[in-house]
């Protein structure tokens, strides 16, 4: 595994600790203040405050508390990584409610996360009657 692929995979395994984990210490330890995230076709953010934002208005719209990952496949090519993921949604009970199939594309530079761009189908989160924050 290189460096880039442990961090990004470090990156979204935090998801899984805490609340404050996936809401908060996970952004503030990998993005950087410029980091791009494009969640393609519902929003995007620059950087630690704005990414924050979104999972706030995330959790308090879907009651995520949680996030197991299953990665799939894990790839790079230089400092570019690929991830292919399930991530399952738990709520305050840690019952899974969804469970969203995604690629993420991320640009590792100095053992942060520079930009990533998340590609996923909405419908899933339709179907289980989540409604996004944003779009």
């Amino acid at each position: 595994m290189t460096d880039e692929e442990k961090t990004a995979k470090d990156f979204v395994e935090r998801w899984s600790v805490s609340q404050d984990d996936m809401v908060y210490n996970s952004f503030r330890d990998y993005f950087t203040p410029e980091t791009h995230w494009d969640n393609v076709g519902i929003c995007v953010t620059r950087g630690i405050d704005e990414a924050i934002g979104m999972m706030e208005s995330y959790r308090d719209a879907t009651g995520t508390v949680t996030v197991k990952v299953d990665i799939l496949n894990l790839m790079s090519a230089g400092s570019t990584v690929m991830m292919e993921r399930l991530d399952r949604m738990l709520d305050k009970d840690g019952k899974e409610f969804l469970v969203l199939p995604c690629v993420g594309v991320f640009g590792i530079e100095g053992g942060k996360i520079a930009w990533w761009r998340d590609y996923f189908d909405s419908a899933y989160m339709d179907k289980a009657g989540v409604e996004l924050p944003v779009k």
